[in-house]
């Protein structure tokens, strides 16, 4: 997970780094496909850590990202304000990584 302040946004968002430079990103029925390149089928992630592991096709569904460029994806994907509506985040952008986290309800520590 990374912390991240887009050029869109007046906050910084904490959101998990889902595709890396130069892949390609597809999502459609709820699933997530990353290609490496235009002829191969892609590997769907298997995210076993989101609460609902559906995946919503809202905003960007389908692109390619630069060579400095990273597409970041909410753990609540069905209200999260991440690449599908901001766009991919350039690497300038990343302000560090999360390595720690603190659930207050229930007083969980989550390692990253």
């Amino acid at each position: 997970m990374v912390l991240a302040a887009p050029s869109t946004q007046q906050k910084h968002i904490i959101k998990r780094i889902i595709a890396l430079p130069g892949e390609r990103i597809v999502i459609e029925n709820g699933a997530v496909r990353i290609k490496e390149s235009r002829d191969q089928n892609g590997e769907v992630l298997q995210e076993e850590y989101l609460a609902l592991p559906n995946t919503p096709a809202i905003g960007i569904t389908y692109i390619n990202l630069d060579p400095q460029e990273y597409f970041v994806l909410g753990d609540n994907r069905q209200i999260s304000i991440d690449s599908r509506v901001l766009g991919p985040i350039n690497k300038w952008e990343i302000k560090g990584k999360v390595f720690l986290a603190f659930q207050l309800s229930g007083f969980k520590l989550k390692k990253f």
